[in-house]
């Protein structure tokens, strides 16, 4: 699995981005990588999947920890895992989904 890293998030409502041309460029040469290493690349293992989130405070943290499958790890850090990677995917924008309203307060 090959990645062309074009953006990079800033907030939620701002990334750098690479120009359009390097961006373009980039996705290219990464994707030529991708389609010679194919026949030697196994495929990726289809474990459950874990996501380690940090939020912006610990009321979201804390609101976000009675989704199913999303734990508090830490004061603003959250640990997410279902029992298959679409579980554990459901459980993340559930979590999104739930805090919205709480990071909006805040």
């Amino acid at each position: 699995m090959q990645q062309a890293i074009v953006k990079e998030h800033v907030s939620r409502l701002a990334a750098r981005s690479l120009h359009p041309e390097l961006a373009c460029a980039l996705i290219r040469e990464r994707a030529q990588v991708g389609i010679e290493r194919a026949a030697s690349t196994a495929p990726p293992p289809l474990d459950p999947g874990v996501l380690t989130v940090s939020v912006r405070t610990t009321d979201i943290a804390e609101a976000a920890s009675w989704v199913r499958g999303v734990e508090q790890a830490g004061p603003r850090e959250l640990r997410i895992q279902g029992t298959d990677r679409l579980a554990t995917y459901r459980s993340f924008c559930a979590a999104i989904l739930l805090t919205r309203s709480v990071a909006e307060a805040v």
